[in-house]
């Protein structure tokens, strides 16, 4: 079951409701608010244990995401012989792996002790550990809340944007996120550098 980033209380009071007519509605809407920020970030804050694969990019560092801990890493190494993954291939390195950022928990990458490259490949990495935020932080719960009571206020006719069209005005309800909402989503964005 995925976690919500914020709370029906928190909208609630964020709209200042005090019944429970528009519970169910309401909790819809922290749903959608929960896919559209994790769409527009790139990643999302569920915390997920178990078993990752990962591409090596000969690279000193094996990029992950947010990682609370590891249980075990293993290289797999493609046998050409028999033209697949064989469990022969299948090399423990566990014990020379470790999370870094040392000043950054959770962490985001691994890396080896040997300093050694994670060799070029496509999914060649067995990685199984926690991964994710403990914790949603507090700009995304703000995010989740203003973009859930923004999506209810859109039922509302004085919530509508109004455009002038010669001499008459017509209501147009904006279907964009609102501003304040991308300032805190640009905080967490995931970046990518060539």
């Amino acid at each position: 079951m995925a976690i919500e980033y914020c709370t029906l209380q928190d909208v609630k009071n964020a709209l200042d409701l005090r019944g429970t007519s528009d519970d169910a509605w309401i909790q819809t809407l922290i749903t959608q608010a929960r896919s559209a920020i994790d769409t527009y970030i790139g990643y999302n804050f569920q915390v997920f244990t178990g078993m990752k694969l990962f591409s090596g990019k000969d690279s000193a560092l094996l990029m992950t995401g947010y990682i609370q801990s590891i249980d075990k890493v293993e290289e797999v190494v493609w046998n050409p012989a028999y033209g697949n993954f064989s469990s022969s291939g299948v090399f423990d390195i566990t014990s020379e792996c470790f999370i870094g950022p040392d000043d950054t928990d959770p962490g985001f990458y691994i890396s080896r002790y040997s300093e050694l490259p994670f060799y070029r490949g496509n999914k060649n990495y067995r990685v199984t550990g926690t991964f994710g935020l403990p914790e949603v932080p507090f700009e995304i719960q703000r995010a989740a809340t203003r973009l859930a009571v923004h999506y209810f206020k859109m039922r509302d006719v004085s919530y509508a944007d109004t455009v002038s069209e010669q001499g008459s005005i017509r209501q147009k309800y904006s279907k964009n996120m609102p501003e304040d909402v991308i300032e805190l989503l640009e905080l967490r964005r995931r970046r990518s550098f060539y």
